[in-house]
């Protein structure tokens, strides 16, 4: 089957929402008995590698497909067998105080808020004294911006969008904003405010937001990868944004 054969049966399904959540019931179901298996079988020994051949220890949570070298990547399906079990709505198989950094992109905004909420407080227990974490994920308030776009980049993304929505009627911000909120999967898209009220609420302090892909902290710079996923990089900057925090 070709590339553009599963990209078709993809936008298919996303269209017809009882199919869509047929298929991921039985998908998802199926990663779901793995992460079991690997959460109680795999998961001690991948951490105890993992910690005696990386001084600083690092989470990356929700990490699909994407393997960041010298991470400890997880994922609730996990996928491959470098990826480990790790459910972000729940309680994280890992100790107190174990990890120096905490990366999360494009996550947190396909579960609602009070699970996010668990997910901030869980990051907050399993970070050291001193260490940081790092959320990017859509921001409300770019996404609303977008009913009057004023950039060329802003125009560029907004047609990009459009022309994935078979049903939009000419260069309509509302199907733009409409699919952000309710596309992917999404349950709760955040703004600044809100995340940065969520990161202090846990515990976190030094909350500052930064542009996607740079940071001051050389384990967080240039690690974002969602811009790869878009036509175009740059338009990762119309829709995402990013906090830090510290514990």
């Amino acid at each position: 089957m070709t590339t553009i054969a599963i990209k078709d049966i993809k936008r298919y399904l996303r269209r017809q929402p009882v199919l869509f959540s047929i298929f991921r019931a039985i998908y998802y179901g199926a990663f779901g008995c793995w992460g079991l298996f690997v959460s109680a079988i795999r998961n001690p020994r991948m951490f105890k590698v993992y910690c005696r051949d990386n001084a600083v220890r690092k989470l990356h949570l929700g990490c699909e497909n994407i393997f960041l070298r010298g991470w400890f990547n997880t994922d609730r399906y996990p996928r491959h067998s470098w990826v480990a079990y790790c459910n972000a709505m729940g309680n994280f198989p890992f100790p107190d105080d174990s990890f120096d950094r905490v990366f999360s992109e494009h996550m947190i905004e396909h579960i609602d808020f009070q699970s996010g909420l668990k997910m901030l407080s869980e990051c907050h227990r399993i970070l050291k004294r001193g260490g940081r974490i790092r959320i990017a994920t859509p921001d409300l308030e770019k996404i609303f911006a977008l009913k009057t776009p004023v950039t060329e980049l802003e125009r560029s993304y907004m047609e990009y969008q459009i022309s994935e929505i078979e049903e939009a009627i000419d260069v309509q911000p509302s199907f733009v904003i409409n699919r952000m909120m309710r596309a992917w999967g999404h349950t709760f898209i955040y703004d600044q405010a809100t995340l940065t009220s969520a990161l202090a609420k846990v515990g976190f302090r030094d909350i500052a937001p930064c542009e996607p892909c740079r940071s001051s902290d050389p384990n967080f710079d240039g690690i974002d990868q969602h811009g790869n996923a878009l036509p175009l990089a740059e338009f990762n900057l119309v829709e995402t944004m990013v906090l830090e925090a510290t514990k």
